[in-house]
C-alpha cells in the first residue's frame, strides 16, 4: 500500500460520493446544492477509505482480506471492505443532503402559498356561483 493508492481510493470514492448526493438531491426535490454535495463526497469517502488504511496492520489483513483470496486474490478483500463501510456512509451521505439541499426558500414558500390562496379563490367563487344558480323548472 502506498500513498498513490490510498489517493486514488480516496478520489474514487469521493467522486462517487459527489455523484450520489447530486443525485438524490435533484431526483428528491429537483435542486442541487454544489457545495454540501463536496463536503458530503468527502465525508463518504473519509469513512470509506479508513478501512483501506486499516490493512496496513496485519491483524485486520489476516481477518477481512486473506479469506478472500481464494476468490479472486487480495482484491476482492479490500473491495468487500470498503463497500462495508460504504453502505452506511451511503446512507448518511443520501440524507444529509436531501436536508441540507431540500429545503424550501421564503420566495418558494410564497410563490406556493399566492397559488393555493388563488385557487382556494376560484374554487368558492365557483361554488358561489353553484349555490346562487337556482334550478329551473
Amino acid at each position: 500500500m502506498d500513498w498513490k493508492s490510498i489517493g486514488s481510493v480516496y478520489g474514487i470514492l469521493f467522486i462517487t460520493g459527489v455523484v450520489v448526493s447530486l443525485l438524490s438531491t435533484q431526483l428528491q426535490c429537483s435542486k442541487t446544492s454544489f457545495s454540501t454535495s463536496l463536503v458530503q463526497g468527502a465525508q463518504f469517502a473519509a469513512i470509506s477509505t479508513v478501512p483501506y488504511l486499516l490493512t496496513y496492520f496485519d491483524t485486520v489483513r489476516q481477518l477481512f482480506v486473506e479469506p478472500f483470496k481464494p476468490y479472486g486474490g487480495t482484491g476482492v478483500g479490500l473491495g468487500v471492505l470498503i463497500m462495508l463501510a460504504a453502505w452506511p456512509a451511503g446512507v448518511l451521505n443520501v440524507g444529509h443532503s436531501e436536508t441540507a439541499a431540500c429545503v424550501a426558500s421564503t420566495s418558494e414558500m410564497t410563490e406556493f402559498k399566492d397559488k393555493l390562496m388563488k385557487e382556494l379563490a376560484e374554487k368558492q367563487a365557483a361554488e358561489e356561483k353553484n349555490a346562487n344558480a337556482k334550478p329551473s323548472q
